[in-house]
């Protein structure tokens, strides 16, 4: 049910990385210096992956998957970090993400400076949107959101530079602030009429 510190550290040769449903904790540093893994699979479940750190947090600590060129992604749950956030932070080589939907919320700098993402579809079991989810990637040019969207946190989309247009779904009652500051090219946006703060 939880895989160890470092208890992939230096596997050099591994490619692709799947989180079994079983899984209950993976350690932040499980996978250091694993720097051939360009997938990861993270298998669907209705209950949250726990990332922990046994060591504490610091500046210098890894992020999961923090030395791996990332470049497709499946992320069929939600993850609760304790010590940081941003699953997918820095990833700059991330090209393909799909967000399965036992997903109920885009975490907080979840794809924060993912600069190679161009496109993203979140699925209608996604409620909320965590501050900085998106914010840095500057590629970014599409992002189709569902009806089942209520509320988007500070800073979502801030320097999304290459984002054009953004269709709001209906059901959105909150826009914070920062959420698209930024976004240099953003030509098009359209308001829901359910829209109460901005």
């Amino acid at each position: 049910t939880q895989i160890g510190w470092r208890a992939f550290m230096n596997c050099g040769k591994l490619t692709r990385f799947t989180i079994p449903a079983s899984l209950e904790k993976i350690d932040d540093v499980a996978l250091a210096n694993c720097s051939s893994i360009k997938e990861v699979v993270i298998e669907d479940s209705e209950n949250f992956l726990i990332l922990v750190s046994e060591l504490g947090h610091s500046d210098s600590r890894t992020y999961l998957f923090n030395s791996c060129p990332l470049e497709t992604a499946y992320m069929g749950r939600n993850i609760i970090e304790s010590q940081y956030y941003g699953l997918f932070k820095n990833q700059k080589n991330l090209k393909q993400v799909t967000i399965g939907d036992k997903i109920q919320f885009i975490g907080r700098e979840e794809f924060m400076n993912c600069t190679a993402l161009t496109e993203v579809t979140i699925p209608t079991s996604v409620s909320e949107i965590h501050a900085s989810a998106f914010e840095g990637c500057t590629n970014l040019r599409s992002v189709n959101m569902p009806n089942s969207v209520t509320s988007i946190s500070s800073c979502t989309f801030k320097n999304c530079s290459n984002l054009h247009k953004i269709g709001l779904p209906q059901s959105l009652n909150a826009i914070n602030g920062e959420t698209f500051s930024g976004c240099t090219n953003l030509t098009e946006v359209s308001l829901p009429e359910g829209l109460t703060t901005i």
